[in-house]
C-alpha cells in the first residue's frame, strides 16, 4: 500500500474514531431503544459508572482529571500515573458502582413505577459489560495493569490480540441478531466502530506493510 494513500486512509480512520462515533454511539443509545425510558436509564448507568472512577481517582488525589465521550460512552483521562495495584482499583470502581446501584435498587422493587428496579438491571448490565477484555474497557485495563504488576507485559500483546477478534466476533453475532431478531443494530454499530478505530491503531504500526 502506497504510504500516502496509508496515510489518508489512517487519518480517515482516526477522525472516525475520535470524532465522529462517539457522536453516532449517543445517538443510536438514544434512538435505538423501542422505550425511550431506557435510553435514559442507560444513560444514567453510564453517568454513575464515571462517577464510581472519578471517587476512587479523587481518593488517590489524581490530578487534572477531564470527562471526554468516546466510542462506547465516557473516558476520564487524568495527567497522573499511579501504581499498576490503584490502576487496577481505578478500572475495577466503574463496575462496582454500577454493581452497588443494583444491589441498593432491588430491595426497592416497584417504587417509582419500576424504573429504579430497571435502572437497577441497566446499570448491572453497564457494569458486567465493561468487565469484558476488550481494549478500551475496564476489564481489559485491569488485565493489562495486572500483567504489569507480575512482570509479564510480554501477554499484553496476546490481549490485545484477542480483544480485536473479541470485537469482530460480536460484530458478526450482532449482524446475526439483525438478521434474526430485527435487534441489535446499536451493538453492531458500536463493535464495528471499534473495530475501525483498532484498524486505525494498526495502520501507524505499519501493519499494513508486515
Amino acid at each position: 500500500m502506497k504510504k500516502a494513500t496509508k496515510k489518508r486512509l489512517i487519518e480517515l480512520l482516526e477522525l472516525l474514531s475520535g470524532s465522529v462515533l462517539p457522536i453516532i454511539f449517543w445517538i443510536s443509545i438514544i434512538f435505538g431503544f423501542d422505550l425511550p425510558y431506557i435510553a435514559v436509564l442507560t444513560i444514567i448507568a453510564a453517568v454513575l459508572h464515571e462517577l464510581g472512577h472519578y471517587i476512587a481517582i479523587a481518593c488517590f488525589c489524581s490530578k487534572s482529571v477531564r470527562i471526554r465521550g468516546h466510542t462506547s460512552g465516557f473516558r476520564i483521562r487524568r495527567s497522573s500515573s499511579l501504581s499498576y495495584l490503584r490502576e487496577i482499583v481505578i478500572l475495577l470502581s466503574g463496575p462496582t458502582a454500577n454493581l452497588l446501584v443494583f444491589l441498593l435498587t432491588l430491595p426497592l422493587g416497584d417504587a417509582m413505577d419500576g424504573y429504579l428496579k430497571v435502572l437497577g438491571y441497566v446499570s448491572l448490565v453497564t457494569g458486567l459489560s465493561n468487565l469484558m477484555p476488550i481494549e478500551g474497557y475496564d476489564g481489559y485495563g485491569a488485565i493489562c495493569e495486572l500483567f504489569k504488576y507480575l512482570g509479564r507485559d510480554h501477554l499484553i500483546r496476546k490481549l490485545e490480540a484477542a480483544s480485536f477478534l473479541f470485537c469482530i466476533s460480536i460484530t458478526f453475532v450482532a449482524l446475526y441478531l439483525i438478521e434474526r431478531f430485527s435487534e441489535g443494530w446499536w451493538v453492531f454499530g458500536l463493535f464495528f466502530f471499534m473495530t475501525l478505530s483498532k484498524l486505525a491503531k494498526f495502520g501507524k504500526s505499519d501493519i499494513f506493510e508486515r
